[in-house]
């Protein structure tokens, strides 16, 4: 038996045949292209008790569809209760690729859930209950039981906290197989307690300033400030890295706002989130802002900082051109002293720290050097 159906493309994509086994034996459907252009077909297939499924010529990767593959809703991925630390074979997969209205890829599942749980078994489930039909229901109920206990808090406060508290399984941080980890209960509710009212990051010369608001606090011993750089045409992000730490106001139930400057950025696109970290030192995180430093269009040397200064201090400039940049170090008498650049170097900006606990006390210059620009300022050193 064969499908006689055409698919123009203009119908639903569906095929189907009727057959009648005459006598006992083994009996397969194929898939055959017989002619036009290769194309990856998503196949869903439900066996019964007495057939099984070849799985040779399927693949999990770019098998999320519909709702699960939606920006705000959350796809869930599913691991076994017996081996809760890896995927189980028919657990779909990202990225999801999106044709329509335009063309982009998402970053998905989102999370993953335990199925091989025990449930009672009316409505004919059976027991224990298996799939993705088990995972997602049970990254559901945490969530509901988080809505319950913290009504004040909008569906996206609690998605975040459900995804920055997950068990992280797979690669470091977020990946197309686990998303960010199997859903944690316990670490979900212990993340709310410090309200985050505001979060926000501005750029201006290459400095990204973030500022962020809490209504209340419950032992909180402050906030480690992480960056990660990000990349999106394909999807990819950096691990994030920890930059600086900004004190907490303990248990508190008054407005704080915090502030955080981050000092010098290369050209790029930068995402930051705020690691929360109690006096018992759980922690937990905030969901993410992300910023673009353009590359500059203009050359600017920048005041070193501190200055004066004792030993050390740290110098920064930006380039609007590809080229030869040299960063020389002179003192009162326009004699060289060090030469900190001396390369070619893309547009961008950039900091370089300079050791001086082997110079003299006193006022020396350091000039940034281009095809483009020429630009000098005084530094002080003092014991």
């Amino acid at each position: 038996a064969q499908s006689i159906n055409t698919q123009n493309g203009g119908g639903d994509p569906l095929e189907w045949i009727n057959y009648t086994a005459s006598t006992a034996g083994d009996y397969a459907i194929m898939v055959e292209k017989k002619s036009g252009v290769a194309k990856t077909l998503e196949v869903y297939i439900y066996p019964d008790s007495i057939t099984s499924v070849y799985t040779n010529s399927l693949t999990p990767v770019d098998a999320i569809f519909g709702q699960p593959a939606v920006v705000g809703a959350i796809a869930v991925g599913a691991v076994r209760a017996a081996t809760p630390d890896t995927i189980e074979y028919f657990s779909s997969q990202g990225p999801v690729t999106i044709s329509f209205p335009s063309s982009q890829t998402r970053a998905k599942p989102d999370i993953c859930g335990v199925d091989g749980v025990t449930v009672t078994g009316a409505g004919g489930f059976s027991n224990p209950f298996y799939g993705t039909s088990a995972a997602a229901p049970h990254v559901a109920a945490v969530a509901a039981q988080m809505w319950a206990a913290f009504p004040g808090k909008t569906g996206n406060q609690i998605r975040d906290a459900i995804e920055s508290t997950a068990d992280d399984l797979g690669t470091v941080g977020f990946d197309n197989i686990y998303g960010w980890g199997r859903v944690d209960a316990l670490n979900s509710y212990g993340v709310l307690p410090v309200e985050l009212v505001s979060f926000t990051a501005s750029v201006e010369h290459s400095r990204t300033t973030l500022k962020w608001g809490t209504a209340t606090e419950i032992n909180n011993y402050g906030f480690e400030v992480e960056r990660r750089a990000v990349k999106y045409q394909p999807l990819t992000m950096s691990r994030w890295e920890k930059i600086g730490f900004v004190q907490g106001s303990g248990t508190s139930n008054a407005i704080h706002n915090y502030s955080f400057i981050d000092q010098i950025l290369p050209a790029g696109y930068f995402a930051y989130r705020l690691k929360q970290v109690d006096n018992s030192g759980t922690y937990k995180y905030s969901s993410e802002v992300e910023i673009k430093n353009a590359i500059p269009n203009v050359f600017v040397l920048n005041q070193n900082y501190p200055n004066p200064f004792n030993s050390e201090t740290v110098l920064s400039f930006e380039i609007g051109a590809f080229g030869l940049v040299k960063l020389i170090i002179y003192d009162v008498l326009g004699q060289e002293v060090a030469t900190l650049v001396n390369e070619i170097k893309p547009a961008g900006a950039y900091t370089i720290q300079w050791n001086a606990s082997s110079m003299p006390s006193g006022v020396y210059f350091y000039q940034l050097q281009t095809n483009h620009f020429i630009d000098t300022k005084k530094l002080v050193l003092l014991r």
